[in-house]
């Protein structure tokens, strides 16, 4: 499920004029490149992570949800491997999760090309949920603040 809803996620970009390259390998740094067409051809816009989820654990992963508890959670190793990759290419890195329950889309530009950070958010080690199929890991883990996300409706896309 979550690979085909991965696939849509990739459309919905590709509606708001976007060129999305997915990587070949699974475990790379970086889901995907964000690219532009222009009148000189394709120009990367930038490294992403992408994520489509409907639970966070046994409670439906919407906005409220994620005001109340903090944030968005992603392994702070996904956030650093990406951030890395993308400063070597000079680009942006994004973290874009599509939430299945309230039907949009969350995008954090979190690095600007030159790597630097663009907003503040918590890291701490704590509990989560190791993959998409279950499991428990304690990790080092980032919160990202639901106001430093752009938010897309995906209803009509």
């Amino acid at each position: 499920m979550y690979i085909e809803e991965q696939h849509r996620t990739h459309k919905i970009l590709e509606s708001l004029g976007f060129v999305v390259v997915a990587m070949s390998k699974k475990d790379h740094g970086s889901d995907v490149i964000i690219a532009k067409r222009e009148d000189s051809g394709l120009t990367i816009y930038g490294l992403g992570e992408i994520k489509t989820r409907k639970m966070a654990g046994e409670v439906p992963l919407t906005r409220h949800y994620l005001e109340k508890n903090g944030g968005y959670l992603v392994t702070y190793d996904k956030i650093r491997r990406g951030c890395d990759l993308a400063f070597r290419l000079g680009v942006p890195f994004f973290l874009i999760v599509r939430m299945l329950h309230d039907n949009v889309m969350m995008i954090w530009r979190i690095t600007d090309e030159e790597g630097l950070f663009l907003f503040d958010f918590d890291r701490r080690f704590s509990s989560s949920q190791k993959t998409c199929n279950g499991g428990v890991a304690q990790r080092d883990n980032a919160y990202l603040p639901v106001d430093k996300a752009k938010i897309i409706d995906c209803a009509f896309r």
